[in-house]
């Protein structure tokens, strides 16, 4: 009976179960209309119109790196930092110091190295159009690859793409929570490949490439809190015939409101291979007039330390754990033992006190029992030794959002914490500590770390100091399997201006840290009398550096003015001045 019940229950609804069967049928051709109508794709837009980056406008070189082999002709044979070959170590050694000044060192490889300023326009909506006013040479950044090279030149032929945040095919975007669906990450960079080289030099002193050059670059934008905005040029050159490996450097340009300081300078012709820059005659290629104003970079800073709400609540990004060894060819005798000579100031922004109690600084100080195993503070603990570190995640364990980074294998286990989850930074009366308070947000697809609360300590590891009231500034940027920093060090106590330098890594999965070394303090000087701290006196002058490298003592005291083009002038005079003197 309960069967033929439900039974006819079931019998008694099917011609609902029927009407609402057609109703559903019938519903389905119209939704297949009104998808065939949809558009299925949009015409890609020009790269002008796509470009996610502004790179326009003037930009400066500002030499806070490598100053000795890029504001001055090095000494014949000093290739120091670039992996050469025999064939390359050869053709150095055979430089002519007479062609110094040549188009050569203009070409495509070291135009970027240049104490110069770029113009750099749209030529059409798929060319960018890069010029230099140091050896009056232009750059073609082509979009369209269906054009095929001309003859070999110093500029080569060059290629160009955006590129999405985190390179070609994105790393994987980190946790991000439970029900966060994925978003498209703003932002990007610009990818450049260059080919169909002439021989060139990588240095003025005819440290050369040769024709077999191909040169990749990454053109990244940031802006810093007081305003300034950068240009990034991150290079990778590989050579077969005059590199043993390939050969990185990043160079960085800082924006400027016009072009009231373009001053166009075309260097010495030597063969129409060496003449063409671009496809256009050198010393032909007419100086841009300036321009209006640029526009400065729109909306409120926030105050120091604090998070802005949109950025504690983005939900994506790039991400950045893992194992990555130092990938830079800049300043490695600077950088690695023994480290700078005394008197090297070269590229830091000192001001008057800075530069005294650089003066001051005596390296016997590190034997004293409170030195001797002191790390590295943060404001370095990313320059060198090396150094090839690990990041890792910081998990909350209960949301599964990412909520920090560390940092480890840092020299004398100087290791850092990023957090990412809003917390503010402390009070300005809490403790200094060796790895600062270091907090991140992220800017179109670039992790930007602020960090405060740092050790009074040193900016160089030859006494060029940094003080507890400096702020720092990085911003980490990933293509691929490389990644880039860029730091800004703001110390109003011993800077002109904030320092800004740049490193580059490769991920390297099989990377294992080293461990951490144990030290031993002993007595190291058993002289010195209790309370005696080793210092020169005021007025020491340390000259062995500018002697050795034949340059104006004023010179090699570092300063604002002496990171820019301008001083070229300046430092051809003191050089004449010097000469005279001698005579």
């Amino acid at each position: 009976m309960r069967r033929s019940g439900t039974l006819r229950r079931v019998l008694r609804h099917l011609p609902l179960l029927a009407a609402l069967c057609g109703a559903v049928l019938s519903v389905r051709p119209d939704r297949a209309r009104v998808h065939a109508q949809e558009p299925q794709t949009s015409a890609p837009r020009a790269p002008r119109a796509a470009a996610p980056i502004d790179l326009t406008g003037y930009w400066v070189a500002v030499v806070t790196e490598e100053w000795l082999w890029r504001m001055t002709t090095p000494q014949k044979g000093d290739y120091t930092s670039i992996p050469l070959s025999d064939a390359g170590r050869q053709v150095a050694n055979d430089w002519d110091p007479a062609t110094d000044g040549s188009c050569k060192a203009y070409g495509a490889v070291g135009l970027m190295h240049m104490p110069t300023r770029l113009h750099i326009t749209w030529d059409g909506d798929s060319v960018l159009k890069v010029e230099s006013d140091a050896g009056a040479q232009t750059r073609l950044l082509r979009f369209d690859r269906s054009q095929a090279p001309g003859a070999r030149s110093l500029q080569g032929h060059s290629t160009a793409e955006w590129e999405p945040i985190g390179g070609p095919s994105p790393p994987p975007v980190v946790r991000a929570g439970r029900g966060v669906a994925p978003v498209a990450l703003a932002g990007g960079a610009l990818k450049v490949a260059t080919t169909n080289l002439s021989e060139g030099w990588l240095r003025k002193n005819g440290v050369a490439y040769s024709e077999r050059t191909s040169v990749q670059e990454y053109w990244d934008r940031t802006t810093f809190p007081n305003g300034d905005t950068w240009l990034i040029v991150t290079a990778i050159v590989n050579d077969p015939v005059y590199l043993v490996s390939d050969y990185t450097t990043s160079m960085h340009f800082k924006r400027e409101p016009d072009g009231a300081k373009w001053k166009p300078s075309a260097c010495k012709p030597s063969g129409q291979a060496e003449g063409q820059s671009g496809g256009q005659s050198q010393g032909q290629t007419p100086g841009p007039t300036p321009g209006p104003a640029l526009g400065q970079a729109s909306g409120p800073t926030p105050r120091q330390g604090q998070t802005p709400a949109a950025a504690r609540e983005q939900p994506q990004m790039v991400d950045l754990a893992g194992s990555w060894a130092m990938s830079n060819d800049e300043e490695l005798l600077i950088r690695i033992d023994p480290g700078p000579e005394l008197g090297n100031f070269t590229g830091f922004p000192l001001n008057a006190a800075g530069r005294q109690k650089a003066l001051t600084w005596n390296s016997t100080i590190q034997a004293l029992p409170e030195h001797q195993a002191r790390p590295h503070p943060v404001s370095y603990s990313m320059r060198g030794p090396g150094p090839n570190f690990h990041m890792g995640e910081i998990i909350d364990p209960v949301s599964r959002r990412l909520i920090g980074y560390t940092i480890t294998g840092l020299f004398e286990n100087a290791n850092r914490t990023i957090w990412l989850d809003g917390r503010p930074h402390p009070s300005e009366y809490a403790e200094h500590l060796w790895s600062g308070f270091s907090t991140g947000v992220w800017e179109n697809g670039m992790l930007k770390v602020t960090t405060t609360h740092m050790k009074q300590m040193f900016l160089q590891r030859n006494g060029i100091p940094v003080s507890p009231y400096a702020v720092m500034t990085e911003f980490l940027i990933r293509h691929g399997t490389l990644l880039m920093l860029i730091s800004q060090v703001d110390d109003p106590i011993y800077l002109e201006e904030p320092m800004v330098r740049t490193s580059t890594w490769r991920w390297n999965p099989g990377q294992r840290e080293q461990p951490i070394g144990q030290v031993e303090i002993a007595e190291e000087l058993p002289d010195l009398k209790l309370g005696d701290v080793p210092s020169y006196p005021l007025g020491t002058r340390h000259p062995e550096y500018a002697e050795a490298n034949k340059l104006p003592f004023e010179a090699t005291l570092g300063g604002k003015e002496t990171l820019y083009p301008e001083y070229l002038e300046k430092l051809r005079q003191l050089r004449e001045s010097a000469k005279g003197t001698s005579r």
